[in-house]
């Protein structure tokens, strides 16, 4: 569980039982850390001393095999520039030797002794390639990683570190109980890491059940229930919880959000339970033909259909047989509203407003159509309608649509979708909406703000309030099933502030029969192309960008790099730097090792390839998607966006024939915090309700910064109502 707590908090867990036994072990584990960009707090260091030997030498071999594993240090980098930082080939006298030794192997073979013969077929010429062995670490002709080659050069100039060390804090049994607890209780789906960080608590600590709950988590607190359903019964609000329920016992790892399909292999226990929760559902058939097809493979799974259990649970098995009858004869709330949706009728007793104020959450999700086929006079009654239900509407709905309805008030050029699902994509089309009407969208506002106000104002003051700006440029997460575990805590779409180092490093890792390509793509304020950095083109001497070589297959294990000088970038008129990586054959990187991610250097003639303490940033690529568009660096702002934006659509692609999409997609990613929920957007309505907002943070009585607000989730009223006094 360890490694989940440094991941996702920085902490460390220890038993602690006594004073300390050594002082100088929690200063030797110290030391250690600090080799992978770690530091411990004052009281993890008293705690780890108060460790037995044996606890000790446990939780010391635990402790750096993890960070090596998260920051990257446990394998071996071979890139194919063996001088990489230090010096590189000119690409083009490069390019000409491949072809020349490519022509003799080809028509002549091994010519001479002293040429020599490598694993992958290849003869090496001494007269075309003199210092194959000091020069490269993978065959100079066709790139394949061969035993003969290694990368074992050492480094010719001592690092210095300049990336500020990470603190890992103690985490005791109540941090990680109040942690799960949290996670479970979280209004958003879950990344995978933290999904299984609470399998990890719940297998020995019992967590509190909420109130209330994201329909993505009902499984783990259906989990945490263990087999009692009367605890979780309370949180049920439709058949689609069962079958996510199911989905998940069936893969612990499934898509929850049911856009995918998953083999269902569920216990007679659970099947039973299942089913006694379905039979508390009169009307749960509606629900179930929403997923038809995945609900008659459950049935099946759960034998629905056998004599005993349609005594034990008749409405289930009538709900069973709807279903199995693909709902002939059986009308459906969703087929009236989509009848009334076609007919664009809106207004009156048997409209789409009226019968949409019944679902409170389809409303506002038809709201901006209604709006718009309403007419003048229809729009009055929606907007009376929507008084009706806001109410009812949840706080994370509210916030959403207070940041997405101002949008609406002008005709925007291209709207972007991000799909539910296991991959991150982003799909961006022409938006051909008309804009809605600026009085309406107003009156709208009122509503939602007025409610939000009320919801918030009865909590703690909190005074005179200073919110940092920068969580302004931070997003509320969203869709976090997609996140790709990451070696601290981030979320995709926003923007982290970065040092003053003077080189970045781009860096990839893999290792199998595949070839992955990092590549880096430059844009000027206007997110017109300035150049690309890839395979075909590994250099820019007046830009001071150099790539590392390809390496087009790596059975041991190979690495890509791409460094880049911020302030010489700027200089030339660069405003953004895309990472980006491609599996070239277009294996799915879930099929093969993978990881990436960036350091800050203090030079490009400094230290080895690959330095631990300098990573920044470290994630796993484990997406089925073939492409992965990773970091945005704004060096304007000098700030970087964490991206984890997913694609791939064609084999043999590179970041030259994908131009026009990338650039879509980086202004999208961009632009997120303009239209999706952010940190400052909720903190500023707590603020106002609660308090009075003030410019500067040494008059505040409350600050809101990325300091405070780390780990908070800031859409739970529990959470937000700590903060403040009576």
């Amino acid at each position: 569980m360890n490694d989940l707590l440094i991941k996702l908090f920085e902490c460390l867990h220890v038993n602690v039982d006594a004073e300390p036994v050594s002082k100088s072990r929690g200063h030797v584990l110290n030391a250690e850390v600090a080799a992978f960009g770690y530091t411990l707090a004052p009281e993890l260091i008293k705690a780890v001393s108060s460790l037995s030997e044996d606890a000790f030498i446990g939780l010391r071999g635990f402790t750096l095999n993890s960070l090596g594993e998260i920051s990257g240090a446990n394998v071996r980098y071979q890139a194919l520039f063996k001088g990489f930082p230090y010096s590189t080939p000119d690409q083009f006298e490069y390019m000409h030797k491949r072809v020349m030794q490519h022509v003799q192997n080809t028509f002549f073979g091994r010519q001479n002794s002293n040429h020599l013969m490598l694993s992958c077929g290849h003869v090496i010429d001494p007269s075309i390639f003199p210092n194959v062995e000091e020069e490269f670490g993978a065959c100079p002709v066709c790139q394949f990683q061969v035993d003969e080659l290694q990368d074992d050069a050492l480094p010719k100039h001592d690092f210095n570190s300049i990336t500020p060390l990470k603190v890992l804090h103690l985490a005791d049994d109540a941090f990680i109980t109040k942690a799960a607890t949290q996670l479970v209780a979280r209004n958003s789906s879950l990344s995978a890491d933290e999904r299984r960080f609470v399998l990890e608590v719940v297998k020995t600590r019992d967590i509190a059940i909420p109130n209330e709950i994201y329909r993505e988590n009902l499984p783990l607190a259906y989990l945490v229930a263990k087999g009692d359903v009367e605890k979780v019964r309370h949180l049920f609000k439709g058949a689609t919880d069962v079958l996510r329920i199911a989905t998940f016992l069936s893969d612990n790892e499934a898509d929850l959000s049911l856009s995918g399909n998953t083999r269902l292999s569920i216990k007679r226990g659970d099947a039973k339970r299942l089913l006694d929760i379905l039979n508390g559902m009169p009307n749960a058939a509606e629900d179930m033909l929403r997923h038809r097809e995945k609900w008659k493979r459950l049935l099946h799974a759960v034998h629905a259909g056998s004599e005993a259990n349609r005594k034990r649970y008749p409405n289930a098995a009538k709900s069973a047989d709807i279903v199995r009858s693909n709902g002939e004869g059986f009308t459906t709330f969703n087929a009236k509203s989509e009848q009334l949706t076609r007919s664009k009728a809106i207004t009156g007793e048997q409209g789409l407003a009226s019968l949409l104020t019944a679902r409170p959450g389809d409303f506002v999700r038809k709201l901006d159509f209604m709006l718009l086929n309403a007419g003048e006079d229809g729009q009055g009654e929606v907007l009376a309608n929507l008084t009706k239900v806001v109410s009812n509407l949840s706080t994370d709905v509210l916030f959403t649509m207070c940041k997405y309805l101002p949008t609406r008030v002008v005709r925007g050029e291209k709207r972007t979708f991000i799909p539910k699902g296991v991959t991150t994509k982003a799909k961006v089309v022409e938006d051909k909406r008309q804009a809605l009407n600026k009085a309406s969208v107003e009156i709208a506002l009122a509503d939602m703000r007025h409610e939000l106000h009320n919801r918030f104002s009865s909590m703690k003051n909190l005074g005179k309030v200073y919110i940092d700006p920068i969580l302004f440029k931070q997003l509320v997460p969203f869709n976090r099933r997609a996140d790709s575990s990451t070696s601290v805590s981030v979320v995709k779409g926003s923007r982290y502030p970065l040092g003053d180092a003077p080189v970045i490093r781009l860096f990839t890792w893999w290792k199998g029969n595949v070839d992955v390509d990092l590549s880096a793509v430059l844009y000027d304020a206007n997110f017109d192309v300035v150049d690309s950095i890839y395979y075909g083109d590994l250099s820019n001497h007046d830009l001071q960008i150099q790539h590392s070589g390809d390496i087009q297959n790596a059975p041991n294990g190979a690495a890509e790099f791409v460094d880049f000088v911020p302030n010489r970038l700027r200089e030339m008129g660069v405003r953004y730097v895309l990472s980006h990586l491609i599996s070239f054959r277009r294996e799915g990187f879930n099929t093969f090792p993978c990881f990436a991610g960036f350091m800050e250097r203090d030079s490009l003639r400094s230290g080895r390839k690959f330095e631990p303490e300098s990573v920044q940033l470290k994630f796993d690529v484990n997406t089925p998607a073939s492409e992965i568009s990773a970091h945005i660096f704004d060096l304007e702002t000098n700030e970087v966006v964490f991206a984890d934006l997913t694609g791939g659509t064609r084999i043999h692609n590179n970041v030259r024939k994908s131009q026009q999409s990338l650039q879509e997609k980086v202004e999208a990613i961009l632009s997120l915090p303009a239209t999706k929920t952010t940190l400052g957007d909720v903190l500023l309505v707590h603020a106002t309700a609660r308090g009075t907002i003030v410019d500067n943070r040494f008059e505040a009585d409350t600050i809101f910064d990325l300091e405070t607000v780390k780990g908070v989730d800031v859409m739970s009223a529990e959470q937000m109502g700590e903060f403040g006094h009576e």
